[in-house]
């Protein structure tokens, strides 16, 4: 009898991606992508460390960085996210500035955290905040 041979292939060598959506609050702060890019890699590599950090494949992703409202995207190895979520809370000031970076959302495509990003933008371009006020006898209105 005449057995066939199957090859198998190597599994694969890339890494899953995921994609970190944060915002840098005050947003009073207007901030360069090089200003942010330099205090997220510090934090990280202080937090991580350098082996780590090389591992992890952090990108601050330059086209997805909104200056106007603070807001961007942090490409990193789907093993590191927790590393990567606690350094970037560890950041305190910004060129002598009180700030945080908050996590906003985490996607493994980049399509959804555009979408999560545009849909951010919007709640925030029509004041989509409510409005509590309280009436004279104690009640409160709500108000869009």
């Amino acid at each position: 009898m005449n057995k066939k041979k199957y090859m198998f292939k190597l599994p694969c060598l890339r890494y899953r991606k995921r994609y970190i959506l944060f915002k840098i609050y005050p947003e009073s702060l207007e901030l360069n992508y090089s200003q942010v890019e330099k205090v997220i890699l510090d934090s990280l590599l202080r937090y991580m460390g350098e082996q780590m950090l090389s591992r992890a494949s952090v990108w601050i992703m330059k086209e997805n960085y909104v200056p106007e409202v603070n807001m961007g995207v942090i490409r990193c190895r789907h093993d590191y996210v927790s590393h990567i979520i606690a350094a970037l809370s560890l950041v305190n000031s910004i060129d002598g500035n009180r700030a945080r970076i908050d996590v906003l959302s985490l996607s493994g495509s980049i399509k959804k955290i555009k979408k999560k990003m545009g849909e951010l933008n919007a709640d925030n371009d029509t004041g989509n905040d409510f409005d509590f006020t309280c009436a004279g006898n104690g009640d409160f209105d709500v108000r869009f």
